[in-house]
C-alpha cells in the first residue's frame, strides 16, 4: 500500500481503524492451536503458550532468552550473529524489561513527546499548516526537496536528534534501513503474547539468539492506537530508522515487524513510534 495513502487517510480520524484493517492484512487467530514459547530467566525456564493462525501454520519450538549478549555503555544487548557486527537491544528505548513498550517517539526528535500528542503542531521541525495531521507548510530541517522547505541535504538523523544516541550514549543508534533488512534478512519472526503481550519474537537462524518486539502502538495525533483493538493486527511493531525518505521529506522510514519478515515503509514523521537502539560492535 502506498505510503501517500497512509498520510492522506490519517487525516481523517475516524478513518484510522479502516486504514489499520487495510495495511496489515493478517491472518485470523485461532485458539484452538496453540505452541509454547520458553524464556529464560536466569536459570528459571518460564513457558508461555502462544497460538498458531487458523490456517495451521506452523512453527518450531523455540526457546527465547532474556540473558543478555554483552553491554555497550551499560545497556544490554544481544548478539543475533549478524554479518556487520550489529548488536540489538535488548529493550525499546525507554523500557527496563523486554516485555515493555518503552516511549514514543517523533522522527528527529530526542525526547518523548509529554502532551503525547504527536502530529505537525507539536512537531520540532516544521511551521504547521491548518490541520495538525495535514502537511505542514514548512519544514526546518531535514528538507530534500524545496516544495516541503529550505533544502538542507540532510537525509540522515545527526546524533543531536537521534533520541537512541542521545539517551544511551556510546556506540548506541537509531537502527539504518540496511541494518533492520539484515535482521529480517536472517531471522524468523514469530507472533506471539508473553505475559499478555502482544508482539513478535525474532530469532537468528545463525546462532539461535533471539529477541522480542512488543506491539508498542502508534500516535495519530493525540490518538493512539493499539494493534490490539485491530482484529488480526496484535503482532505488529512499527520502529523508527534513521532515514529520512529520498522522495518526500515529510516522511521517515520505518520497520514494521509481521509475523513473517520486517517490512520497511515510510509515514509521516510526526507520528509517534517506539524505538529500538543497534550498535556495532566487532570484536
Amino acid at each position: 500500500m502506498k505510503i501517500h495513502k497512509f498520510n492522506h487517510m490519517i487525516r481523517h480520524k475516524h478513518i484510522i481503524v479502516v486504514f489499520l484493517l487495510l495495511i496489515f492484512p493478517f491472518k485470523v487467530i485461532s485458539q484452538e492451536h496453540i505452541w509454547v514459547l520458553n524464556i529464560h530467566k536466569g536459570e528459571e525456564v518460564v513457558s508461555y503458550e502462544l497460538p498458531e493462525d487458523a490456517d495451521g501454520f506452523k512453527v518450531q519450538k523455540v526457546e527465547y532468552t532474556s540473558v543478555p549478549s554483552g553491554y555497550e555503555n551499560g545497556y544490554e544487548y544481544i548478539d543475533m550473529g549478524l554479518p556487520s557486527g550489529t548488536k540489538w537491544a535488548t529493550c525499546n528505548l525507554g523500557a527496563t524489561t523486554p516485555l515493555e513498550s518503552g516511549n514514543h517517539y517523533a522522527w528527529g526528535e530526542s525526547e518523548s513527546e509529554p502532551s503525547l500528542k504527536y502530529d505537525w503542531e507539536t512537531y520540532r521541525y516544521c511551521i504547521c499548516g491548518d490541520q495538525a495531521l495535514s502537511e505542514p507548510e514548512t519544514l526546518t530541517k531535514y528538507c530534500l526537496d524545496s516544495s516541503y522547505g529550505e533544502v538542507d541535504g540532510l537525509q540522515y538523523l545527526e546524533p543531536s536528534d537521534d533520541p537512541v544516541s542521545v539517551a544511551m550514549g556510546g556506540r548506541w543508534r537509531m537502527p539504518t534501513v540496511e541494518q533492520y533488512e539484515e535482521l529480517g534478512m536472517n531471522c524468523d519472526f514469530i507472533r506471539g503474547v508473553v505475559d499478555g503481550v502482544y508482539g513478535v519474537a525474532i530469532i537468528s537462524r545463525i546462532n539461535g539468539a533471539s529477541m522480542f518486539a512488543p506491539a508498542a502502538g502508534i500516535y495519530l495525533s493525540e490518538i493512539y492506537v493499539h494493534p490490539s483493538i485491530i482484529p488480526d493486527v496484535e503482532y505488529i511493531g512499527a520502529y523508527w530508522a534513521t532515514k529520512l525518505d529520498e522522495n518526500n521529506s515529510q516522511n521517515a522510514y520505518v520497520g514494521f515487524f509481521s509475523e513473517t519478515q520486517i517490512n520497511m515503509t515510510t509515514i509521516f514523521r510526526c507520528l509517534g513510534l517506539s524505538l529500538r537502539g543497534a550498535c556495532i560492535i566487532n570484536e
